[in-house]
């Protein structure tokens, strides 16, 4: 099923979360309902795991933040709807 909306906040999750992390993130791995095929747009949630080689720091930490708020902000229908761990 193809989610083009989906599709775009990923890639802009994706670039973003890399770019603040650099090399200290491993890998970014899609969870939830969007990876066993049981994602409905209405109501499914955005879920993400980043895995890093250490914990972010507290600046680190603050960029993801703001970089979470204005992705919603911007996508207003996934505020509270986009998680990442």
């Amino acid at each position: 099923m193809m989610h083009d909306e989906v599709n775009k906040i990923l890639a802009v999750l994706t670039a973003e979360i890399s770019h603040i992390l650099t090399d200290n993130l491993i890998g970014l791995y899609l969870t939830g309902s969007l990876s066993y095929d049981d994602f409905h747009p209405d109501k499914s949630d955005i879920d993400l795991v980043a895995i890093t080689k250490t914990f972010p720091s507290a600046q680190h930490l603050e960029a993801l933040k703001l970089m979470h708020r204005e992705i919603e902000k911007e996508n207003k229908k996934w505020s509270q709807r986009i998680e990442c761990s």
